[in-house]
């Protein structure tokens, strides 16, 4: 996976940005799928009630390349949380599970109009998918930051004391015990 991070956040360092985003990746997505993903992180002022977005770049069925925007104003845990939810949502349009068009979604094959009624929004097979996942995503994220004493330091993680490598990351899997 390829991460680009612009913009700015003071709630946490690009290394826990890119950390994260793998982390939550490789919990939700195949290592072959991953390997052809390319994704910008763009910190940036959301709308009003926005919190975060995400959106391909390319047309296909199944895109590889996205935008993940969240607002730079949150705290750690909330920025968190919606990284997560957003990687979902990139899960779903690269897998061709969820695609956009002018006014309407597809989601596994049936249609659905999309309005500005927030109990639609709710109610979207999507939605529930990612607001399910996305707060069990950063639990698990937690847990296993503390259990394997992982710290960001420097603009690099650390693992009980140890730097990772670019290497390493990638290929990081725990086996947390929760």
């Amino acid at each position: 996976m390829k991460i680009n991070i612009r913009g700015k956040t003071s709630a946490m360092c690009k290394a826990e940005i890119k950390f994260a985003t793998v982390f939550f990746a490789q919990y939700i997505m195949s290592k072959r799928l991953l390997e052809n993903i390319q994704v910008d992180i763009c910190f940036e002022k959301q709308g009003k009630y926005a919190q975060g977005h995400c959106f391909s770049y390319d047309d296909g069925p199944r895109p590889r390349m996205f935008e993940i925007g969240i607002n730079s104003k949150l705290s750690r845990y909330k920025m968190l949380q919606c990284l997560a939810h957003e990687i979902v949502h990139m899960k779903q349009y690269a897998k061709g599970e969820l695609r956009h068009e002018l006014i309407t979604a597809k989601w596994q094959g049936k249609t659905y109009k999309i309005t500005n009624s927030f109990e639609d929004y709710l109610n979207w097979p999507w939605e529930i998918e990612a607001y399910g996942r996305d707060r069990s995503l950063y639990l698990l994220y937690s847990c296993v930051l503390k259990q394997e004493k992982i710290k960001f330091k420097h603009g690099y993680p650390y693992i009980r004391g140890k730097r990772l490598t670019k290497k390493m990351l990638t290929s990081f899997k725990t086996t947390a015990k929760i």
